[in-house]
């Protein structure tokens, strides 16, 4: 095979490899609301003066950053469905990936080598790879890094006129877009300082000064060719001038703080990758990639979000470094045997979803939506229902109720932080977690019915119990409620689900496990509704459906923790309402699965004491203190036992 055959063949298999990693079903609720936006954009033919979404922003204006991305994601929309959405971010990504890998493969770095970084970085920014605006900022962030000039040299005249129109689709469709003109800013101190090394001040710094003015005049000029003019310019810092989001909001978290692995070891990581070769190509003195790192260093460290910037950035620094050094250089082939077999397995662990379970999420290689996260049966039955007043609904879900029940129906919050503000974020999300009374709050705002996804348990719990509210509808997703209101009284006693009809939720539908090479997924259905009927009060119920689960899939991993902490719960509850028989069964089932759990022996010992088995109590306790000798609530059990008249 010719070196031309054997360089297509490697980015064959790399493309492989990345799209069977980010071809993913959506399971993002920020796509959705950028589909309602570019949908109201395209039927009113108008740029919106006022946000049409929520009720809680009567004439608040909006400036919609995302307008071009959004009228790009609703026309794939219109073509395919959520199977183009899907598409469009692989091959983009893919095609990110293939282009700057031809690039570094004609400076010199060998294919093996450039798939490995590749895919090290497609890990690192794993939790981003979702079909959202910041795709655009990813192809932007690149484009000016590979244009922009490095050692002591003006900037071309195809960066002159080619960045200045990559700024102007960034300005339209990312707020990150102010990234472009600090690229130009820390290039022209990284030349500055290369002149100052080098020592050729006087002969090129008045070439370099005035290409790089021109260039940062261009660009600068780009960011204002937008609808909104210098009101766009101000959005980012509005965002940032908050705490909400480092306090409540997952993406804005630090990094350390993420759920997923790959985020909170993605800037160690990427570093490990390009300090190295840094290092080793020292005598070149280019303090550009350098001083790019270093930025991006410092901001991915400040949000989950922005790690993958700082990794985009890190690969493009690393494959430029590890060029340099290993142009002129032969590759071992154990290397490339290793770099294939690689390849080949992360596709395969990604098609099969071992990749993602690695990582600590349940995403799976498919076109079609992740169904089971979102509340489509729930917004069938609103828009079926003569519901009245307006809709409480928590953030998680927000965006796609915009999609599926607007214009009908308004929100209350969604995923547009910059539209709602840090205090009014921070309201909704303090009554969603039961932080602060819902009662106020509702009032104010007219609202007469609440659709909540099954996270809010708090407030799903008081609803419940408040006697004025009634749950009407019980998804796999969320929750429906609605205010015992005049208008109201009909829908209440066709749907209605009270205690005595509760016993109705325990039908789950649990899809049985897959294949022994495919991996495990998590019964998020049945798993919502079991602490959703224990926190209803129906821990008996909760066990049943837990029960069924077990019967369908006997070694599903979920159930290795979720199962004995229902048990153990349901067991303290049916205690506290004196169901002894059935709280017994409850505890010794839990014995059986977990035989070294002290908190069961301890429970079981106080039921049987209530019961009037002493003997049998002082056995349960003494087993528990031989568990845990230095348990003080199981040794303060037994004095009292041994008080006790009578006692054994």
């Amino acid at each position: 095979m010719t070196a031309r055959g054997r360089d297509v063949a490697w980015a064959v298999l790399l493309a492989l490899a990345v799209l069977a990693f980010v071809l993913f079903r959506i399971d993002e609720n920020d796509p959705w609301w950028h589909l309602a936006s570019g949908r109201h954009l395209w039927q009113t033919g108008r740029f919106p003066a006022e946000d049409p979404f929520s009720f809680l922003l009567p004439g608040k204006p909006w400036v919609d950053e995302y307008w071009l991305f959004q009228l790009l994601l609703l026309s794939l929309w219109n073509v395919g469905g959520s199977a183009a959405l899907t598409l469009f971010k692989a091959l983009l990504v893919t095609g990110i990936v293939l282009a700057l890998g031809a690039i570094r493969r004609r400076q010199g770095l060998p294919w093996p080598v450039y798939g490995v970084l590749a895919l090290v970085t497609l890990v690192a920014l794993a939790e981003r790879l979702v079909e959202r605006p910041e795709l655009v900022t990813w192809v932007c962030l690149l484009a000016f890094i590979l244009l922009l000039p490095r050692g002591t040299a003006p900037p071309t005249r195809r960066a002159l006129w080619l960045l200045p129109a990559i700024e102007i689709l960034w300005a339209n469709s990312h707020p990150a877009f102010l990234i472009g003109p600090v690229l130009v800013l820390i290039c022209a101190a990284g030349q500055f300082l290369n002149l100052l090394w080098r020592r050729e001040w006087r002969a090129k710094w008045p070439a370099l000064a005035s290409g790089q003015a021109a260039l940062l005049a261009l660009v600068i000029s780009a960011t204002f060719l937008n609808p909104y003019g210098w009101r766009l310019h101000l959005l980012p810092f509005e965002l940032s001038g908050t705490g909400v989001f480092l306090e409540r909001i997952h993406e804005w978290q630090r990094p350390w703080e993420s759920l997923m692995i790959s985020s909170r070891w993605a800037v160690p990581l990427m570093l490990l990758l390009a300090l190295p070769p840094m290092m080793l190509t020292w005598r070149r003195r280019e303090t550009v990639p350098l001083l790019w790192l270093a930025a991006f260093t410092l901001l991915g460290l400040q949000a989950v979000r922005h790690g993958a910037l700082f990794a985009w950035v890190a690969l493009a620094v690393a494959t430029e470094s590890w060029a340099t050094w290993w142009c002129g250089r032969r590759t071992p082939r154990s290397l490339s045997a290793a770099s294939a077999a690689l390849l080949a397995g992360f596709a395969y662990a990604s098609v099969t979803g071992w990749s993602w379970w690695a990582l600590g999420s349940f995403r799976r290689f498919g076109l079609d939506p992740e169904t089971w996260r979102y509340p489509g049966a729930e917004c069938d039955f609103v828009l079926s229902q003569p519901l009245h007043g307006e809709m409480y609904n928590d953030y998680n879900i927000g965006g796609y109720l915009m999609w599926r029940l607007h214009p009908q129906h308004r929100v209350c919050t969604d995923g547009r932080l910059i539209v709602y503000g840090g205090d009014l974020i921070s309201e909704t999300l303090a009554i969603t977690d039961g932080d602060i009374d819902w009662r106020p709050f509702f009032r104010r705002h007219g609202i007469h019915w609440a659709l909540i996804s099954t996270e809010a348990e708090v407030l799903a719990t008081r609803l419940w119990q408040d006697p004025g509210w009634h749950l009407i509808f019980a998804g796999n997703r969320a929750l429906v409620f609605a205010e015992e209101i005049p208008e109201h009284r009909a829908l209440i006693e066709r749907h209605g689900i009270g205690e005595e009809t509760l016993s109705r939720l325990t039908s789950v539908e649990v899809t049985p496990r897959g294949p022994w090479w495919m991996a495990p997924q998590v019964p998020y259905a049945a798993m919502r509704r079991a602490a959703t009927l224990t926190n209803f009060g129906r821990p008996d119920l909760a066990l049943e459906v837990l029960e069924h689960l077990r019967e369908v899939n006997p070694a599903e991993p979920h159930l290795q923790s979720a199962y004995p902490h229902s048990l153990l719960h349901g067991a303290r509850v049916l205690m506290q309402r004196q169901e002894w028989p059935r709280a017994e069964q409850a505890l010794r089932r839990l014995i059986e699965v977990e035989p070294l759990s002290v908190e069961a022996w301890n429970n079981l010992g106080v039921l049987l004491a209530r019961t009037e088995r002493p003997r049998e109590a002082r056995a349960a306790w003494e087993r528990a203190l031989t568990l845990d000798p230095s348990s003080d609530a199981v040794r303060q059990n037994l004095e009292r036992l041994r008080r006790r008249p009578g006692s054994p």
